[in-house]
């Protein structure tokens, strides 16, 4: 059996257990610290850097590839793969860490009349007597006419005795039709829903009074399964590798969904049991890791989900932490790569109903593409997201604290803007599209992507050098190639030009923070749509809350679904084409 040994963690000066051969990664995890690992700890993208001291094993190929001798030297070791053999102490820089991000909760949404699928109905009910043996239920539901209701056995098994310790005066909580809630007393006022974006990186929750249609609270965290990746394909990997980590992966997003449902509990002062139903959008990937469903032949040909169409299951039965026989609604999806956050797009922008065309791009860890009008309606997904999010981006990061995020090179001189202010700790995914347009703009790389110069300098003190390579670019390049091709794809099936789009909407994280001028300056989005960019900021999310708030806008959801055209570019030679065309940084492909 291995021995323990122990690994002191600073500057926390945390310390655990662990036994010998374990993992610094897996060490910090134990120590309730997360590093950050972008290629899910695979050791594909040298990233997790941190400085050792004490008795590692020594490195093996893969470190010696990522590390400079002089690293090694000075006990750098990287944290997914170096292993402890004895004591040690270990220093984690702050840019390895995995902090909070500028998550987006906001968004432009279209209207929906107040119309939830849960009420509540305050009964003050005669007791039976000798002249009057009526059942509890048929008592209950004579209290409810002339509209009818059914039940289940829960139900049923809390009617008796709640109703003779109230006197026959109760609420009750119906969800379309159904009676599944019994209280005690007149709790008609206290009706509350919750609406979830469970995205790839961050996942975001709003508490909306059902009363009202008001919004009480929001909140929104990490997405803490990407210490198994960063993206999808990486956490349905790590599922194909052990059918056991699905079980790892469910249990973390639930964690996370749970931590967001106590703190808009706090924020909206309401108890969690108040909350009758949950509407939920997220990629196929993300709503099958929710619901605890295998995801795994997703990654393959023909990419098929286990469920597509809209699912409605008890909160309680995948742990989801509100009232036990609350109802949690997933939207439904499109592909194996097009779920129910392109659903949410399309039902908040308003692109289903709109006599003129649009174009709506989703850009976040994945990439959605829809164009459409009230007559006709494709989309198609992209894999963008990598270097969006800084992964594999030399001095990459998410949008966090000390990222560099907005870039202006004037005169040779380098001006950026910090998230939160302060030194820079590198540099997330809108700083590297501005920095690469204003590269473009001085003429210091060609429309091929390729610089007059190894390196371009952003920042040096003496302890940091942040720069952007060639291999950056070139990273870049592949994201923003596949959107665009993504785009001239969705044109040419639909036989439009761009003159015929009437709008472009910008939404998600990265997509509602990017810069229009840089956007169109590297190619990203054409140069003739560019006066009819819109930012509509979280627009999956805003559909989550219009299908929460409506009955009507649940339904059109389903529909919405049904319409869509989906168009699989994996294969496709025209694909190919357009994404050779789309590698360069040309305004006009």
């Amino acid at each position: 059996m291995p021995a323990k040994v122990k690994v002191t963690f600073q500057p926390e000066g945390r310390v655990v257990k662990v036994s010998s051969g374990t993992t610094i990664k897996e060490a910090a995890r134990q120590a309730g610290i997360i590093i950050d690992t972008p290629c899910g700890g695979l050791g594909l993208c040298g990233k997790c850097k941190v400085q050792v001291a004490g008795h590692v094993q020594e490195p093996d190929k893969i470190e010696q590839k990522y590390l400079s001798p002089e690293e090694l030297e000075e006990g750098v070791r990287l944290a997914c793969l170096a292993k402890a053999a004895n004591h040690i102490v270990v220093r984690i820089p702050d840019e390895v860490r995995l902090h909070s991000q500028k998550i987006l909760t906001k968004s432009i949404a279209g209207k929906s009349q107040l119309e939830p699928g849960v009420k509540k109905y305050y009964l003050q009910l005669s007791p039976p007597d000798l002249k009057n043996q009526v059942s509890d239920i048929e008592s209950v539901l004579s209290g409810l006419m002339p509209a009818s209701f059914s039940y289940d056995l829960d139900f049923l098994q809390s009617l008796p005795d709640l109703l003779r310790q109230e006197n026959f005066k109760i609420t009750c909580v119906i969800d379309n039709n159904k009676l599944v809630i019994l209280e005690p007393g007149d709790t008609s006022k206290r009706l509350f829903g919750l609406s979830l974006d469970i995205g790839t990186t961050t996942v975001a929750g709003s508490l909306i009074d059902l009363s009202t249609g008001k919004e009480i609270a929001v909140a929104s965290l990490m997405n803490e399964q990407v210490i198994w990746g960063d993206d999808v394909i990486s956490r349905i990997n790590f599922v194909i590798n052990d059918p056991k980590n699905l079980a790892k992966l469910h249990s973390k997003i639930i964690e996370v969904v749970n931590s967001i449902i106590q703190e808009l509990c706090q924020k909206g002062e309401i108890k969690s049991n108040e909350i009758y139903q949950a509407v939920v959008v997220g990629n196929p990937t993300m709503s099958h890791l929710l619901l605890n469903v295998s995801p795994v032949n997703i990654a393959s040909l023909p990419f098929i989900t286990v469920f597509d169409s809209r699912i409605s299951i008890k909160a309680k039965d995948i742990g989801v932490n509100i009232n036990p026989q609350a109802n949690l609604l997933v939207l439904p999806g499109i592909s194996g790569f097009v779920g129910a956050d392109t659903i949410g797009v399309i039902l908040s922008s308003g692109v289903y109903k709109k006599k003129q065309l649009s174009l709506a791009v989703d850009i976040g860890t994945n990439g959605e593409v829809v164009l459409g009008s009230a007559d006709r309606i494709m989309a198609c997904s992209t894999a963008a997201g990598p270097a969006f999010e800084g992964a594999r981006i030399e001095h990459g990061m998410r949008a966090s604290l000390g990222a560099i995020e907005s870039i202006v090179i004037e005169n040779t001189k380098v001006k950026f803007g910090v998230i939160g202010g302060g030194e820079p700790v590198g540099i997330c995914g809108t700083g590297v599209i501005d920095v690469l347009s204003q590269l473009l703009k001085n003429d210091i790389m060609d429309n091929t992507g390729r610089m007059n110069q190894d390196r371009f300098l952003l920042y040096k003190n003496e302890n940091r050098v942040i720069d952007i390579t060639q291999k950056d670019i070139r990273e870049v390049q592949l994201a923003k190639g596949a959107i665009r091709a993504g785009i001239e794809i969705l044109k040419e099936q639909m036989k439009v030009d761009y003159d015929d789009i009437k709008e472009v909407l910008l939404a998600g994280a990265f997509g509602n923070y990017i810069r229009k001028d840089s956007a169109v300056g590297i190619g990203l989005i054409p140069e003739q749509l560019k006066n009819k960019i819109k930012f509509v900021g979280n627009a999956a999310f805003a559909g989550a809350k219009m299908a929460l708030i409506s009955t009507k806008m649940m339904r059109r959801a389903e529909k919405i679904a049904e319409r869509v055209e989906y168009i699989e570019l994996s294969g496709r030679a025209d694909f190919q084409e357009e994404f050779a065309k789309a590698m360069m940084f040309d305004k006009e492909l």
